[in-house]
């Protein structure tokens, strides 16, 4: 509420519909604010923006709703609000041969098939690998062998399970998934039409919708291995958003 004062005395309620708070700078002419300059100082009038300036040139301004995403920054108290909309980006990479023995074929923690698996001591989830060296690159850790090696050792080989102890490493950061963008690279099999369960089981795991979620695939015009079929490269890149950041609209 917007009250009209004399000295500390309350003497109107004032429209709120009809009220403006004004954000400088505005887009004026250059020939008007000269002109409403001359005219305020030949007046002695108090200038608080430029569209007041405009005003006494004689021109009628129009109010553009502004975002309040778009902060304006004047005091150093304004850059408080400006360090809780912190990112963190992650990058990661992990590539597998196709394994000569029968394995399932296993990507983003769904079951493509159960043959033609790739070579890992755990199921050879490439995309869940990658994933997990992005993530951890993110939050300032180090390579997925942190996470694998204590538990290969112990006979487990589901990379969902990797990822659950990075996920754990992120809980307790302040920061929360924004996107991922998968690319994959080989010759075969042909993976797209399983892009969309993909996309499920990894919004699941990561507590995300599938639209934050991008994969795509190339054969590379054959220029490497994976390009020829001998196997599958992925890389993974994350974006994550300060999850404190109440701010959003």
């Amino acid at each position: 509420t917007v009250k009209k004062t004399r000295g500390n005395k309350i003497i109107e309620t004032l429209n709120r519909k009809q009220i403006w708070l004004m954000e400088t700078p505005q887009v004026v002419r250059k020939d008007l604010l000269e002109k409403g300059i001359k005219i305020a100082e030949k007046a002695e009038i108090e200038i608080t923006d430029d569209v007041q300036l405009a005003e006494l040139a004689g021109v009628e301004p129009r109010a553009i709703l502004a975002s309040k995403k778009n902060r304006k920054i004047t005091n150093k108290s304004d850059l408080l609000f400006d360090n809780k909309n912190e990112f963190r980006v992650g990058l990661g990479q992990d590539s597998h041969t196709f394994s000569f023995a029968k394995k399932s074929f296993v990507l983003g923690g769904v079951k493509i098939s159960a043959s033609g698996g790739l070579e890992a001591d755990s199921d050879g989830d490439v995309v869940l690998h990658a994933l997990i060296n992005a993530l951890s690159s993110a939050i300032g850790g180090g390579s997925i062998s942190n996470y694998a090696d204590k538990l290969c050792v112990k006979g487990i080989r589901d990379s969902k399970i990797y990822l659950r102890e990075v996920l754990k490493k992120l809980k307790e950061t302040n920061f929360r998934i924004k996107n991922i963008s998968i690319a994959l690279e080989g010759r075969k099999p042909k993976l797209e039409k399983h892009f969309p369960k993909i996309k499920k089981g990894l919004g699941n795991l990561l507590g995300i919708s599938t639209d934050e979620i991008g994969i795509t695939a190339t054969t590379g015009e054959g220029l490497t291995a994976f390009g020829k079929g001998e196997g599958i490269q992925c890389f993974v890149f994350i974006l994550l958003k300060d999850g404190k950041d109440n701010n959003e609209l």
